[in-house]
């Protein structure tokens, strides 16, 4: 009789014991570093700039660091951030994560025209941070994803995603 009441037992919490069912393989998702918001023609155009994990773990030597592997951006449009979003959900491969977006890079129309609507954005998006590294341009938001770093390191060491030395040596501050 105890037999069966410890087999009962041990059935009903291996039953209530949970798992890893919920979990994403880390290969499988694709992991933003930036975001880059413009508003051209009465929609928002959203670029998405990915983590490439073959640039991020390559080999040491000097072999290593002659090669470049290209910056992986995506790019969406809608009439409001979210839409943007989705479309570039709906158009990637892997599920996009922007829990490790710590850069927005926004354009001078968004900025005059529609900064609201970025605050509410970021504002809503739990996964988003708010103490990232804002930056503005009046350029193309891909090149600026495209730029090169020094020693062809990846885009994780870039001034957008690590703008400390810049400003430690850089900013002034008039008294």
């Amino acid at each position: 009789m105890r037999k069966l009441i410890a087999v009962m037992v041990i059935g009903c919490q291996l039953l209530l014991t949970t798992g890893c069912w919920g979990m994403k393989e880390i290969q499988a998702q694709t992991y933003g570093s930036a975001l880059g918001i413009d508003y051209k023609e009465g929609e928002f155009i959203l670029y998405f700039q990915a983590l490439n994990f073959a640039d991020i773990a390559k080999q040491e030597g000097a072999t290593a660091l002659q090669e470049k592997t290209g910056v992986v951006i995506g790019k969406g449009k809608g009439e409001s951030i979210e839409e943007a979003f989705t479309e570039l959900e709906q158009n990637a491969a892997l599920p996009l994560y922007i829990g490790h977006v710590n850069s927005f890079i926004l354009s001078e129309d968004v900025i005059n025209k529609k900064m609201k609507d970025f605050i509410e954005y970021v504002g809503k998006e739990p996964l988003l941070r708010y103490n990232s590294w804002l930056f503005v341009t009046n350029g193309d938001i891909k090149k600026v994803f495209d730029s090169d770093s020094f020693f062809n390191l990846p885009n994780l060491f870039t001034i957008i995603q690590r703008p400390e030395t810049v400003i430690n040596e850089n900013y002034f501050i008039s008294r």
